[in-house]
């Protein structure tokens, strides 16, 4: 099970729009240490990387026993996901 709080929801939101802007879909990877995001735009000329540590999200439940979980997703999902915030 994972679980992540960020501190800043519009903050957020506004990087899910960036991303969505440059890229359709992406892969985010969960570890013990943080959340992670990488990928190019299809031309490669932009490269997305992101990392929000763990101690920068308000709360953040990493409880399996895997190293990492990787979770692809489309960005405007995760925009539908996040718009309420």
């Amino acid at each position: 099970i994972i679980f992540a709080e960020v501190n800043d929801g519009y903050t957020f939101r506004n990087l899910i729009e960036f991303l969505k802007a440059t890229n359709v879909a992406g892969n985010f990877v969960f570890t013990p240490e943080g959340i992670f995001y990488s990928r190019s735009d299809a031309q490669e000329t932009i490269l997305n990387e992101v990392f929000i540590p763990k101690c920068n999200l308000t709360y953040y439940i990493y409880n399996t026993p895997l190293p990492e979980v990787v979770v692809g997703m489309t960005l405007s999902n995760v925009r539908k996901i996040t718009k309420p915030i």
